[in-house]
């Protein structure tokens, strides 16, 4: 798609594919995204590009389209953001809980319809116990946000990346840990996930987060290799299963996450919310 030769009249609700050379006759109503290499997509059908991060193909689970967040946008907007991490920028946990409620398509939360996604709103917690080796500082580690939902590990600084220098060598070759918690259902249950978090840029391979589920691998997340030294950046996610469906009874949740070595890591942390109702 090319861009205009001549100004557009009034400005478009969506934004254009490619940068134009040349001004708008009228200022746009509201913040533009960047520049994008993806087509917009209707919120309706199959998409024909498996690649394109917005599918909204599932008619039982639609995002709203009269919702607009606290960012006054719609929810087609946020599509390349972290909607569980906009707490981190202001958002509250209701306005968070909001969004991904209204929008599991462009926040990429996997359901069956609606109702379910809404169910992490449980006010029961989920309790984990933990191990940690090679985390010398306090405020690196395990943490856990709505009420145990939400588990984070946040990578203590490589000595090398500090730029204050308060950063002193553990003598540890890695960062690593495991949490696992316990989950009791009456009936057959969803279990829902999302990984996300921010990885070094270096290699690949090295960090690793992995969801096991009754001892069955069902996701992982691991650091994207960009050749850049003490940087953090998305990390690359696979999910094996999700939702995956327990059956009635007692159920062990466990999260493991290993740096792989001591080098490269500067604002890491990886993390993994699950949505369920207990």
């Amino acid at each position: 798609v090319g861009h205009s030769e001549s100004p557009s009249v009034r400005p478009s609700s969506l934004p254009t594919i490619s940068k134009s050379s040349l001004p708008s006759a009228l200022p746009a109503d509201g913040p533009t995204d960047p520049a994008t290499s993806y087509s917009v997509t209707n919120n309706r059908g199959i998409l024909d590009d498996p690649n394109e991060p917005y599918d909204c193909s599932d008619p039982i689970c639609q995002d709203n389209k009269k919702y607009i967040s606290r960012l006054g946008l719609k929810c087609r907007a946020h599509v390349r953001m972290d909607c569980a991490r906009l707490n981190l920028v202001g958002f509250t946990d209701k306005e968070v809980d909001e969004l991904m409620r209204n929008c599991p398509c462009a926040c990429r939360v996997p359901c069956t319809n609606a109702e379910d996604l809404s169910k992490h709103e449980a006010p029961d917690v989920i309790s984990w116990n933990f191990t940690m080796d090679g985390v010398s500082m306090e405020g690196f580690g395990w943490e856990t946000a709505n009420e145990g939902r939400t588990i984070r590990f946040v990578v203590e600084p490589s000595p090398e990346c500090d730029p204050s220098g308060t950063v002193s060598s553990s003598g540890e070759e890695f960062q690593a840990g495991t949490a696992t918690a316990m989950l009791s259902f009456k009936s057959s249950h969803p279990i829902f996930y999302v990984l996300s978090g921010m990885g070094e840029q270096l290699d690949n391979s090295y960090e690793k987060m992995e969801v096991r589920i009754d001892g069955e691998l069902v996701g992982s997340s691991t650091s994207n290799a960009n050749n850049v030294e003490c940087t953090a950046g998305p990390v690359s996610v696979e999910y094996a299963t999700n939702p995956y469906v327990v059956e009635a009874g007692k159920h062990i949740l466990e999260v493991f996450f290993t740096t792989g070595d001591d080098f490269d890591h500067f604002g890491v942390f990886y993390e993994v919310t699950f949505f369920v109702d207990l």
